[in-house]
């Protein structure tokens, strides 16, 4: 049973982090073009369950001294995929179809742009997907391809201290 359960989760997360990098590769390619918004939303909104399925995945393949670690990771993925799927969510669909016919002010108080409410609720919940990844980091430490993922995740997690550089600078404590 137990072999069954691990393979299961290999292979779900192989799925996991293909979709993950398809999303990533689209949201990338939308940046570059103009008008691109919906593409940008779209790919967002995958790549946060994508991201859970597959520490989900890794929960069940690696052994059980590293299950704490990965366990801690996937609450704050959880926390980051809420915060970020609720943005992109609503710029799908509140922001872009304004079907309360809302003065064009109002909405643009929840535009995605920096200094609006929701790009410091985006930036809030990467900022839990930094922490989400130094928790995960630990988790890698045999082999070759193991060492390159933990560098990858101690990189993604040290952008961390730039999210909150963002905090400092919007000087919410004056």
């Amino acid at each position: 049973m137990e072999f069954t359960r691990r393979k299961d989760a290999f292979v779900l997360g192989i799925v996991g982090s293909t979709v993950l990098t398809i999303s990533v590769f689209l949201f990338g390619g939308s940046l570059l073009i103009k008008g691109a918004d919906q593409i940008s939303y779209i790919s967002s909104i995958m790549i946060a369950p994508s991201f859970l399925i597959v520490l989900c995945c890794i929960l069940f393949v690696k052994n059980e001294q590293k299950r704490l670690w990965i366990v801690l990771s996937i609450v704050f993925g959880i926390i980051y995929a809420v915060y970020c799927m609720v943005n992109y969510y609503l710029q799908l669909t509140f922001v872009r179809v304004n079907d309360m016919m809302l003065n064009e002010e109002i909405i643009k108080a929840f535009r995605f742009v920096p200094g609006s409410a929701l790009f410091a609720q985006d930036m809030l919940g990467y900022s839990f997907l930094c922490i989400s990844c130094l928790f995960l980091f630990p988790a890698f430490k045999d082999g070759v391809l193991e060492k390159y993922i933990r560098i990858g995740l101690i990189i993604n997690g040290i952008m961390f201290l730039d999210f909150g550089q963002t905090v400092v600078d919007l000087n919410l404590y004056n």
